[in-house]
């Protein structure tokens, strides 16, 4: 039924909720993994070698995620529950009612301000925000929560540059919404120095850093 083959990596998703500290309020995020599946037997499939390796202590305690696999040219996606954990091995039952074909194109992925870098909206020698963060990040596009310092237009095409490193995003402008607390800019990258891949990564992997310090 699931074209899942013995010996090869998958990407896996978990899903949870978090009440942010600061801007975004209550916030669901998707956080990505990868496992290799050493066994498949009777439905069930053993999965092992997480990674990022701080997924181990978390997915004992959600019992599910989303398995994504290729099936002639199109990606699907499964729900996994976690029956057993053994010898860091995970015995996960697949929800044949769940399957469905994938049709995002790009995976969006949410944060809450203090998770990541304080960042400044600048276009030219104009600065409209020093204090804005980023809440919502794809491959093309963004969301960006602040208090602005100016009006910022539609379509207008600035930056996004981190007060804390190099990182910079050059952005056009799609919409800036007023929310209570200040305002939400969405935007489509246009050019960036940095990998977003692994900066999506490596701030979820202290966000999984964080959530295992309040279980403690």
């Amino acid at each position: 039924m699931f074209n899942i083959v013995k010996e090869k990596r998958y990407l896996g998703e978990i899903e949870l909720y978090r009440q942010c500290d600061k801007g975004g309020g209550e916030q669901e995020f998707r956080i990505p993994f990868s496992f290799e599946v050493e066994d498949i037997r009777d439905g069930e499939i053993r999965i092992k070698d997480i990674n990022p390796y701080q997924i181990n202590k978390i997915l004992p305690y959600i019992k599910k995620f989303k398995l994504f696999f290729r099936d002639k040219g199109s990606v699907y996606v499964v729900t996994g529950n976690v029956e057993k954990v053994e010898n860091d091995r995970y015995y996960v039952s697949l929800d044949s009612g769940s399957l469905y074909k994938e049709k995002r194109k790009f995976h969006r992925f949410s944060f809450c301000c203090e998770d990541l870098e304080r960042f400044r909206i600048r276009k030219d020698d104009r600065i409209f925000s020093e204090n804005a963060c980023i809440i919502e990040i794809s491959r093309t596009g963004m969301k960006i929560f602040t208090k602005l310092h100016g009006n910022l237009s539609d379509c207008e095409v600035c930056s996004v540059e981190s007060v804390e490193t190099d990182n910079k995003f050059d952005i056009r402008v799609v919409e800036v919404i007023e929310d209570k607390n200040g305002y939400v800019v969405r935007a489509e990258i246009l050019d960036t120095n940095i990998n977003l891949i692994s900066y999506v990564i490596n701030g979820y992997i202290k966000i999984a850093e964080k959530i295992l310090k309040k279980r403690e």
